[in-house]
């Protein structure tokens, strides 16, 4: 209690109405002596110092934070990306090779319901497992079976290749697909 006598008697002055007021003089903030408030010149040193760090922090984050956010978008889309590129290997996997066969020999291709429908049976196949040796649907073969369909050009040298196949071969080759 004494010192802060000293310091308040020290720092004090007189005002034109006689009144005796402190400045503080560190802070120039008045206060008067006795009061329960001083300020505490480590606490506010330390408060400001801490509050321009954090802004200062700040600001040097800020670009960090928007990189990792454009790479964290950039790794999504990719991933994406694969999974689509992936989706669309598996289904061409599940699909047969078709079979090159010149644009000639295609004009000499011909298609006839009946013969397709013995062909098959010949085979001893479904309309399912003859579809999934041309790789085309089940309903494609029954409807080229029915004559409401007839064949693209580009399906003829498949069922030629499949007209060629014993009945051993037409199982073996469904076995690997």
């Amino acid at each position: 209690m004494r010192r802060r006598q000293q310091t308040c008697a020290a720092n004090s002055m007189i005002n034109r109405g006689g009144e005796k007021q402190s400045t503080g003089l560190l802070l120039n903030l008045p206060f008067t002596c006795g009061s329960a408030y001083m300020p505490n010149i480590a606490g506010l040193l330390k408060t400001e110092i801490s509050r321009i760090a954090r802004r200062e922090s700040r600001s040097q984050t800020a670009s960090l934070q928007k990189a990792s956010a454009a790479y964290r978008r950039e790794i999504a889309a990719l991933k994406r990306r694969l999974s689509e590129l992936e989706r669309a290997t598996r289904s061409l996997d599940k699909r047969p090779a078709k079979p090159t066969v010149s644009p000639e020999a295609t004009d000499k291709l011909r298609f006839r319901a009946d013969g397709f429908r013995s062909m098959r049976k010949k085979l001893g196949l479904s309309a399912g497992q003859m579809a999934k040796l041309l790789g085309v649907s089940a309903q494609s073969v029954y409807g080229w079976e029915q004559k409401r369909s007839t064949p693209r050009r580009s399906q003829l040298p498949a069922i030629a290749a499949v007209r060629a196949m014993g009945k051993r071969e037409a199982l073996a080759r469904l076995g690997t697909l």
